[in-house]
This record gives structure tokens, sequence and C-alpha cells, in this order.
């Protein structure tokens, strides 16, 4: 088992970062550790005996990506095209993208048969990310599955996350903004479910 990061210093300290990281390795059942950028190209080899890949990585966050679109761009659509590029098609049985509900664009609220229609640069690069994938499967026959979870929450959250805000304000005693009138609603995903819910992912991938 191999986990790949590349630690970059963007929406909430690096410091945080390595702290989980060095957290993983720490655990009975570590795996492999590496630490790589995924704008560049992958090293020969690295990924050559992976059964199942599981692409979370991304330059999430919707305001920032108006600000930063280039960055945006390398991160979630260069970085899973050289992430495909590396694969080791006659050993890969799945490769599994963590796109997001952002493809939706205003719809907060649905399920997989509704419309795609993302009103950020974020959304735009993650379902450009999943056409791509999508494409090198269509040539290369290569099996894949998108998961597109809602806002997730959980340990470990952003501060920028509604969650950690809303919480971290209870316990300061401080005021706690509502944006609109206060009956709209959002779906969220709690972390524990979204990992078991790639489990079942490999769990149920056809051999």
């Amino acid at each position: 088992m191999l986990a790949v990061d590349g630690l970059l210093p963007h929406l909430y300290p690096v410091e945080r970062k390595k702290a989980n990281w060095d957290a993983l390795g720490a655990l009975d059942c570590a795996p492999e550790r590496m630490q790589l950028d995924l704008r560049e190209s992958l090293p020969p080899g690295i990924i050559e005996d992976c059964d199942y890949i599981f692409h979370l990585a991304a330059m999430p966050g919707l305001s920032l990506s108006w600000q930063q679109t280039k960055r945006y761009i390398d991160c979630n659509l260069l970085a899973t095209s050289n992430l495909l590029k590396a694969c080791n098609l006659s050993h890969l049985k799945k490769f599994f993208y963590i796109s997001t509900s952002s493809v939706y664009g205003r719809r907060i609220n649905g399920d997989e048969s509704s419309n795609v229609s993302p009103i950020s640069p974020y959304g735009v690069t993650k379902l450009a990310a999943e056409a791509l994938i999508a494409a090198y499967s269509d040539v290369t026959g290569m099996p894949f599955s998108i998961f597109r979870p809602f806002s997730v929450y959980g340990p470990r959250q952003r501060d920028d996350m509604a969650f950690h805000i809303f919480i971290d304000n209870l316990i300061r005693n401080k005021e706690i903004y509502i944006f609109g009138d206060g009956s709209q609603s959002r779906t969220n995903t709690y972390v524990v479910d979204l990992v078991n819910g790639l489990i079942s992912g490999i769990e149920n991938a056809k051999h």
C-alpha cells in the first residue's frame, strides 16, 4: 500500500499537513509514504504494482479558484493526466477518482442523475478531470469509477469549512453568521461514510 502526497502549502498550514502525514506513518498498518508533486511526471515504476488507485489529490475550494485558476488547472487536471500516464494497465484492476458535488453547480441536493453545470473554475477542472479519465478509459480499456461527495466533514477538516467555523465560533462564544434567510439546506458527507464507500468500491469492483 502506497500513499502519495505533495504536502503543498495551500489553504491551510503545511505544518498541520505534515503532522497528519506523520500520524499516518505512525499507524500500526501504516502504508509506505512518498512525497510527490503530481503536477510533475511520476518517476517510472512508482505505481506499477498497484491493484487499485484512489485519486484524491486536488486543489479544493470554489472562491479561491477564481483568483488562482491556473493552479487549479495544474493541480486538478494536469496532475490527473500525469497519474493516468503512470498507470500500469496490465496490472491495475480499477481507477477510482474522487470528484466533487461542485460539478452539479448550484444544485446542492441531488444524485448522480442530476445535470452537471459547474459554476466555478474548481468545479470545471474537476469535471474536466472526470472527462479525461473517461476518455483515457475509452482508449485503453482502463476500468474506473467516479465518486462525487458533497462537502466532506469530520476530524481534521480544513479551517475554511462551515462545520469547523461554526464549532470554533461556538467554543469561543462568537457570533455565527448565516447567509441568506436561514431556510436553505446543504447536503454533506461524513468522512467515515466516504471512506466506507471507497472500501465498498474495492469490494464490489469487477475483476
